[in-house]
């Protein structure tokens, strides 16, 4: 055979890696994107019915807590200072608290317990504000984004999951977790919009 060919050959393998490189990058572009989105973002966390992890956090009065405590059921909150859709959320599990006072309602934020504080007391939170104080706790639950809430059962399982960004989410994260007698009694404080939005559930009713 010539060597032109050969060359050619060559060149043609030298294409054929090109594109197949270029098409890698172009699935990741697009991948990436489509964890960016709201979808994307409602399949973070970790899956459901795995045991949740234990951790251990500075509350708002500098108190060390472990989580989670003897009465597990309840909900997890991955909440952040500044953050405009938590501001929307956190009056509602304020409510959350007072309405159901047999629901352990735990709000996480990252950094120094002065975080913890300043949400505490700027939504009168009357449950557990628990700091991280570095420890990625939001890292160890798969958490990107705030808010981003879990229901946990009594036996420490993680029963739904899901983004919280108004109260009509935690309404329906409530009810996908299975506790929909406390979802309802959270519809007397919220107005339901006309549509709805379903959390991520291992279809426990």
């Amino acid at each position: 055979m010539s060597e032109m060919f050969w060359i050619s050959y060559a060149l043609l393998w030298v294409l054929v890696i090109f594109m197949a490189a270029l098409l890698l990058l172009v699935y990741r572009h697009f991948g990436l994107m489509a964890l960016g989105t709201v979808d994307g973002v409602q399949r973070d966390g970790l899956p459901v019915g795995v045991v949740a992890p234990s951790f251990t956090g500075m509350s708002a009065s500098d108190e060390i807590k472990d989580w989670p405590g003897p009465h597990p059921l309840g909900v997890l909150l991955f909440a952040a200072p500044g953050c405009e859709p938590c501001a929307k959320v956190l009056p509602h599990v304020q409510s959350l608290q007072q309405l159901a006072p047999e629901l352990s309602v735990t709000v996480v934020v990252a950094g120094s317990s002065e975080n913890a504080t300043l949400i505490a007391n700027k939504y009168k939170l009357t449950g557990d504000c628990l700091a991280d104080r570095g420890t990625d706790v939001f890292g160890k639950f798969k958490v990107r984004v705030s808010p981003f809430a879990f229901v946990v059962d009594r036996d420490g399982r993680i029963r739904a999951k899901g983004l919280c960004t108004d109260p009509f989410r935690l309404r329906d994260l409530l009810d996908a977790g299975g506790l929909a007698d406390i979802a309802r009694r959270l519809d007397a404080t919220i107005a339901r919009p006309p549509t709805t939005f379903l959390a991520a559930s291992n279809g426990v009713s």
